[in-house]
C-alpha cells in the first residue's frame, strides 16, 4: 500500500525567486492585452513589436491615401495609459491631427504608386502630428500636408515623444517633395497657413543656453516658409536687428 507524502516546504529565498521570477516576465509582457505603439529610444531605434497598419485616411480632393504604419507590443503589467490604436480618423480634417506614428504610406491610386514619408535613408523618427494646408478657392483641395516629426531626445529620457520638440516637413498631398521646413536644431509650434501669400508662419524654439533642453528659459522667435519655391524656414527678423544679450 503506498503512503501519502506530506509535500515537502518550499525554503523562503526559493519561494521568493519564483515570485520574483514570475513578476519580471509578467512585467515584461501581458499576452492577450492590448497592444501599444513601441518606443523608439534615442538612437533610432525602435522596440520590437509587431508592424501595424492603420486606417486608411483620403487626402481631399485626390486619389491618394495616408496609410499610417507603426509597431506595436503587448501592454505591460503597471504601465501608465498610452496610445494603444494608430486608426485614427477614418475621415480627413483640415485640423490639425494627432497622432503616433512610426511611419506613413502614400497610396496613390491614379498611378498606382506607394510613396513613404520617411525613407531608409532618414533616422527613425516618430510623426505626432499633421495638417492639411487647404485651397481656399477649392474646399476640396489640398495645396500641401505639414508634417510633425520628432528627431531628437532633447529631454534626454533615452525615447522619442512629443516632449522633445517636433521637426516641420511639409510634403505635396502625393507624398512628394518633400521639404524640411524648420531649419536644423529648432523646435516647431503654432504653424499657421496664409494662403494668399504663399506663406507658412511659425514659432522655432532653440537650445539658447546650450543646456540640451527647450525651457522658459529658452526665447521663441517667429519664422515663415514660402511654398514657392521651396525653402527652409527664415527668421522674421536676423540676429543682427536684436539687441545683444549682456
Amino acid at each position: 500500500m503506498l503512503k501519502s507524502r506530506r509535500p515537502r516546504p518550499i525554503p523562503l529565498v526559493a519561494a521568493a525567486t519564483l515570485l520574483l521570477v514570475g513578476c519580471n516576465a509578467s512585467l515584461h509582457e501581458r499576452p492577450g492585452r492590448a497592444h501599444v505603439v513601441a518606443d523608439v529610444h534615442a538612437d533610432g531605434t525602435v522596440e520590437d513589436g509587431r508592424p501595424t497598419l492603420g486606417t486608411p485616411i483620403r487626402i481631399p480632393g485626390t486619389p491618394t491615401f495616408l496609410v499610417p504604419y507603426t509597431v506595436e507590443r503587448p501592454e505591460r503589467f503597471f504601465e501608465r495609459q498610452r496610445p494603444s490604436s494608430i486608426a485614427g480618423s477614418s475621415a480627413a480634417s483640415p485640423r490639425y491631427q494627432p497622432t503616433n506614428w512610426h511611419n506613413v504610406f502614400f497610396r496613390n491610386f491614379e498611378d498606382e504608386t506607394t510613396t513613404p514619408l520617411l525613407t531608409d535613408a532618414d533616422t527613425p523618427g516618430l510623426i505626432t502630428g499633421y495638417t492639411f494646408a487647404l485651397n481656399d478657392g477649392d474646399p476640396a483641395g489640398v495645396d500641401f500636408i505639414l508634417w510633425q516629426v520628432v528627431e531628437v531626445d532633447r529631454d534626454r529620457n533615452g525615447r522619442l515623444s512629443a516632449a522633445d520638440g517636433v521637426a516641420l516637413y511639409a510634403t505635396r498631398p502625393d507624398g512628394r517633395e518633400r521639404i524640411r521646413i524648420s531649419p536644423a536644431g529648432v523646435a516647431a509650434t503654432q504653424a499657421a497657413y496664409h494662403r494668399d501669400l504663399g506663406l507658412l508662419t511659425f514659432r522655432g524654439l532653440s537650445d539658447d543656453n546650450g543646456d540640451g533642453k527647450l525651457t522658459t528659459a529658452d526665447a521663441p522667435r517667429p519664422y515663415f516658409w514660402r511654398d514657392q519655391p521651396p525653402s527652409t524656414g527664415e527668421p522674421f527678423v536676423t540676429p543682427e536687428f536684436l539687441p545683444r544679450q549682456k
